[in-house]
C-alpha cells in the first residue's frame, strides 16, 4: 500500500473547517449555503481521495488473503479519520459564534446531508470493509483449532471445512475486479450481502460442532482444553 502521513490528517480536516467556516462569517461572497456547501463538497472529495490513495482499490480486499492484519489496521485508521471529519464539522456547527466575533452567528441550517451526501456514502463502504476483514479474521482462525474427544477427528474434519467455505467466500472479494471503494458501484454491496447469508449459515453451523464437542467432553478439565 501507498504510505500517507495519517497521522497529520485530522489537523489538516480541523483546521481546512475552521478555515471554510471563516469564510462563511467574513466573505460577502460566500456566505450563502449554495455556495458553502460546493466548498464543502470539494472538500468531502478530497479527503475521500486522499484516504482512496492510502487504501488503494486494487489492493484494499487483497489483504483477506494476505497481510490481514495490517491492511485491516490502515481500514482502521481510515474510518477514525473520518469519525473525526464528522466530529470537527459537528463541533464547527455547535460552534459557529467563535468565527463571527463581534457579529450575530448565522449557523449552518441546511442539512449536512447536502454536503456530505458523497461521504456518508464512501464512510459507509469502509466501514463494511472493516467489518468483512473482522469477520474474515475471525473465521479464519479455525485454521488452528484442534478438538479432541472421541469425535475429535470428526468434529475437526467440519470446522475444517468450514475453514475451507469461509477461505472461498473471502477469495471472491480478493479476486474482484470492481472498485470496491467506489460506494456508487453496487458490486460490493451484491457480494457483501451474499457472503453475510453465508456466514450466518456457517455461524450455525459452528456452534452445532462445538455443542458436539463439550458434550463429548467427559470432564471440566477437558470442556476448559
Amino acid at each position: 500500500m501507498e504510505q500517507v502521513d495519517f497521522t497529520s490528517l485530522p489537523t489538516f480536516i480541523a483546521k481546512v473547517l475552521d478555515t471554510i467556516c471563516f469564510i462563511w462569517a467574513t466573505s460577502e461572497h460566500y456566505n450563502t449555503p449554495s455556495r458553502i456547501i460546493v466548498i464543502l463538497q470539494e472538500f468531502c472529495n478530497q479527503v475521500i481521495e486522499m484516504i482512496r490513495t492510502f487504501l488503494s482499490p486494487d489492493d484494499v480486499l487483497k489483504g483477506l488473503q494476505g497481510e490481514v492484519e495490517e491492511v485491516l489496521n490502515s481500514i482502521t485508521l481510515s474510518v477514525n479519520v473520518l469519525k473525526e471529519l464528522y466530529c470537527t464539522y459537528d463541533f464547527c456547527c455547535a460552534n459557529m459564534k467563535l468565527f463571527f466575533k463581534d457579529k450575530e452567528p448565522v449557523p449552518w441550517e441546511f442539512p449536512s446531508s447536502l454536503a456530505f451526501s458523497r461521504m456518508n456514502s464512501f464512510f459507509h463502504r469502509v466501514q463494511t470493509i472493516e467489518d468483512l476483514y473482522k469477520t474474515a479474521i475471525e473465521f479464519l482462525k479455525l485454521e488452528k483449532i484442534e478438538l479432541g474427544g472421541v469425535k475429535g477427528n470428526i468434529l475437526g474434519n467440519l470446522v475444517n471445512q468450514i475453514y475451507e467455505e469461509v477461505f472461498d467466500l473471502v477469495k471472491v472479494f480478493a479476486d474482484c475486479r470492481y472498485d470496491p471503494l467506489d460506494p456508487g458501484d453496487s458490486s460490493f454491496d451484491n457480494d457483501y450481502t451474499d457472503f453475510q447469508n453465508k456466514i450466518q449459515d456457517l455461524d450455525r453451523r459452528l456452534a452445532t460442532i462445538f455443542c458436539q464437542t463439550f458434550d463429548d467432553c467427559s470432564s471440566i478439565e477437558s470442556s476448559a482444553k
